[in-house]
Parts: structure tokens; C-alpha cells; sequence
């Protein structure tokens, strides 16, 4: 691994971690050899290096060593869940942009039999130009086979987004996928994921299943059109699921994109990005790029430039040293009883979200000039879940500086 310099971890898997490159614009997905997983992972590599298109991250290499193999792709800074504002999720506009953007990379996935089993925000990336690329192939595969349709019989992906046939044990590859991205569009569209688990154990997902007007939460809060495409998506009976080319003759769905040129990538990025950060204060072009919207004594974590050139993770600004910012971070993961580590300017922390599931991720400290940059990476966990945990971090030390100005 000579030709890549390894910076920091980005994201931890269910199969491995991300990690990116210092000096070029690469990810590297790194995963530790076993005798279990060489099938697995070749299987990936094969499928992932035969991809090409605009809406999925794209591939460049696969190297190998004794201990690892290292699959090289292009970095795509962003992570769609940095948009969903929890319990509120995404301007309509943007929804349509990136659903006829996700719906463009599945569709051409099926055209070559190949079905993705873990589609969620999480795998969902923006690049530089604000166009979706859809990542992670460690779960897919063949669902069509030398021209012959095939059922699926492995359990896998996650369980937010996956179709409760996969649980039963068998389940059609395509139909999965259709399912995921319903619920991908109910997230951007609410902020919220409805359930934990597709089972008739999980109570919220009993009621989806028996109650036949969706009108509570988060349900009640979708755009007509929106509700009544996710309720075609998301069909319990794999049967009834609206095929893609069906969906693609929905109005709301086939309309133009004023955000979207004729090849299906983003036309105006200045609007994109109006759109994205609409509300949101910028500081002055004086101020250091990094810095992202500011109040006197507080930083928040918006963009300042039309770019989006932005690393995977949650960034607050303050105007103090790392000896004084550290220690309130730390008071209050304890406060909030987060299991932590701490190692010079970074803390790791291990808990779980408001659905008693694990969220982990780090706090890293950096001066700069007067401020001290505090950024929050999340390594596992839901991102929704995630952006609620820092919200509330930031909202808290927003408070406590207020004293300052």
C-alpha cells in the first residue's frame, strides 16, 4: 500500500472500515483476511469493478496483503443523511433530485441483474457537485443468473430498510431494493425511520402492517404524491411492489428537475446549494474557508463556499482554547452517562441512540488561529440518530458559551 498514503477512518461497517487517503481524493475500504470472507469479498471486488455509472462511487482498485485486502474507490465527501434534518428531513425539491438520482443507479443495477441489499443514507454519498453516488457492495449480488430469475435465501442488510421477506428466509433481489429506496424516501421526506425492525414483533411496524390510512406520524407529514409512492414501494406483498418502470411513469416522479440537466446530474449547482443551506448565516469571505456559519462566540456546522468539498462528519467552531473546549465535551458525555475514551486530542465514544442501539464515533481537536475546530465523525451507528446525538452536543455548547459574548 506504498502508492496511497492511509489518512483517517471515515465510517466502521458491518464488514469493515473506511479509511481515506491523505493526498488524493481516494477511499479505501479495508478489510481483514479470514478463511470465511475471501469468497465474500471477491465477489464484491467482481461486481463493484464492473459498475459505471454516474450515480454509483466509482471503483479504481483492489490490493492485497497478508493481513488485508484494500479496495480503492473515489471520495465522495458527504453523506446524503448530513441533509435530513431529524423529524423534519428535506426541502421537497431535493427529494425529487436525489430520488430520481437513486432511482437511476437501482435501475441500472437490475438491468444487470445485480440487486445492492443495504440500501440506506448511510451508503448514499454526495460528490463534490452535489450528485448522488451510491456505495458499499459488500451485500450485493446476482438475483439473475445465465438469463434465469433467482430467489435469494441470505439474511442481510439493515434492518431499518430491509424488506420483511428477507427475514423470512427468501426473498426476489430487485423487489428488496425497491422496497429500501421507499424508505430511504420516507426518511428524507420525515426525518424519522418509522421502525426498528420489519417484523410483527416491532409494535410501529405491527401498525404499518394493519393499518390501512397512514394517518399518524411520520407518515401524515409526506407530501401526497410522496406518501402514495412510498406506500407502492413498500407494499408488504412483494408482489403488489410497484416495479421502477412504473414508477418512473408516476407524474410527481417523471416531472423535471429544475436542479437536474438532460444527462441526470445536477444543472445549477449555485441553486443546489441555495436550496440545501437556505436559512443558514454564512460569514464573510474574509473569515478562513473552513469556518462554516457563525454566531459571535458559537460556530455551527453549515458550509461557507459553494462547495462540497466537505468531510464526513459534524464540525462546531469556538472561539477558546483545546484546554477549555475538551473538558466541557467530556463533562457532557458524562453528564449524559456516553461510555468514552480519551487519547491526547481525540475521544472515541461507545453508546447507544433512543432506539438502544449502538452509535459509536470520535471527537477530534484542532486550533485554528483563535478557534478551536471540534469535529464529531460518526464510525457506526443511524445516521439519523447520529445527527440527533450532535445536535443536542452542539446545542449544549452553544449554551455554554453564550455566557461569553
Amino acid at each position: 500500500m506504498q502508492k496511497y498514503d492511509i489518512g483517517e477512518t471515515v465510517s466502521v461497517g458491518s464488514t469493515g472500515i473506511v479509511k481515506k487517503t491523505k493526498n488524493m481524493n481516494f477511499a479505501i475500504k479495508i478489510l481483514t483476511k479470514t478463511d470465511k470472507n475471501k469468497k465474500d469479498v471477491m465477489k464484491e471486488i467482481k461486481i463493484h469493478k464492473s459498475l459505471d455509472h454516474k450515480n454509483i462511487i466509482k471503483f479504481i482498485e483492489d490490493i492485497e496483503d497478508e493481513t488485508s485486502y484494500y479496495l480503492v474507490m473515489d471520495l465522495a465527501k458527504n453523506e446524503l443523511f448530513d441533509f435530513i434534518e431529524p423529524d423534519i428531513g428535506m426541502d421537497l425539491t431535493l427529494i425529487h433530485f436525489y430520488f430520481k438520482q437513486l432511482i437511476a443507479a437501482i435501475t441500472y443495477l437490475h438491468n444487470k441483474g445485480i440487486c445492492h441489499r443495504d440500501i440506506k443514507p448511510e451508503n448514499i454519498l454526495l460528490d463534490n457537485n452535489g450528485n448522488l453516488q451510491l456505495s458499499d457492495f459488500g451485500f450485493s449480488t446476482l438475483f439473475i443468473h445465465k438469463k434465469e430469475r433467482r430467489r435469494l435465501f441470505t439474511i442481510l442488510g439493515s434492518y431499518t430498510y430491509m424488506a420483511p421477506e428477507i427475514l423470512n428466509g427468501s426473498y426476489e433481489g430487485d423487489l428488496v431494493d425497491i422496497w429500501s429506496a421507499g424508505m430511504v424516501l420516507l426518511v428524507m421526506s420525515s426525518g424519522v425511520t418509522p421502525w426498528e425492525k420489519p417484523s410483527t414483533d416491532d409494535k410501529k411496524f405491527d401498525a404499518y402492517i394493519k393499518t390501512k390510512f397512514l394517518n399518524y406520524s411520520p407518515f401524515i407529514s409526506l407530501n401526497t404524491e410522496v406518501l402514495k409512492i412510498f406506500k407502492q414501494m413498500c407494499s408488504i406483498d412483494e408482489k403488489q411492489r410497484i416495479s421502477l418502470k412504473s414508477l418512473k411513469n408516476i407524474p410527481w416522479f417523471s416531472k423535471r428537475s429544475n436542479l437536474m440537466d438532460e444527462n441526470g446530474l445536477c444543472a445549477n449547482k449555485e441553486m443546489l446549494y441555495q436550496i440545501l443551506y437556505k436559512d443558514k448565516i454564512a460569514p464573510p469571505f474574509s473569515q478562513p474557508e473552513n469556518f462554516i456559519g457563525f454566531t459571535d462566540k458559537f460556530i455551527s456546522s453549515q458550509p461557507v463556499c459553494n462547495t462540497f468539498d466537505l468531510p464526513m462528519m459534524k464540525r462546531i467552531y469556538l472561539e477558546e482554547s483545546i484546554n477549555s473546549a475538551m473538558p466541557k465535551v467530556i463533562k457532557l458525555f458524562e453528564s449524559m452517562i456516553v461510555p468514552y475514551e480519551l487519547d491526547k486530542i481525540c475521544i472515541t465514544f461507545n453508546t447507544v441512540d433512543s432506539k438502544r442501539n449502538t452509535l459509536s464515533g470520535s471527537v477530534s481537536f484542532i486550533k485554528m488561529m483563535d478557534f478551536v475546530c471540534i469535529s464529531f465523525t460518526r464510525l457506526r451507528g443511524d445516521c439519523i440518530e447520529f445527527k440527533k446525538f450532535f445536535n443536542f452536543i452542539s446545542e449544549k455548547l452553544s449554551i455554554d458559551n453564550s455566557g461569553l459574548r
